[in-house]
């Protein structure tokens, strides 16, 4: 998927269902002899609510600015969490769909 070509609402859509999916990951650890889960917090760790913040923010230079990051950080997720993100906001390859399907917008033959 090339999120560069995206305009800037869908961004902001993209770093939203990001930060859902980065922080439903649950964590094990071990604390006190005890075996514990902890909640994710990937997505502060990326920073992710600031991009998400100068996203919407009205100056052209700080919105450049947030999407150069979330490209990178894109590139750098595991592909995994890509397609999860991807199918959490119903986002599809047209190019991979099967004949049948609706969404495909083809004529069977």
């Amino acid at each position: 998927m090339e999120i560069e070509a995206l305009d800037i609402e869908t961004l902001r859509e993209l770093t939203a269902m990001l930060i859902l999916v980065l922080d439903s990951r649950v964590h094990r650890r071990v604390h006190l002899g005890e075996e514990i889960w902890v909640k994710g917090s990937l997505s502060q760790v990326l920073h992710l609510p600031d991009i998400q913040q100068q996203l919407d923010s009205k100056q052209q230079a700080r919105q450049e600015k947030a999407k150069q990051r979330l490209f990178h950080i894109w590139h750098s997720l595991s592909q995994n969490t890509r397609e999860k993100t991807a199918k959490h906001i119903n986002w599809y390859d047209p190019k991979t769909l099967r004949w049948d399907d609706p969404r495909s917008n083809r004529l069977p033959r």
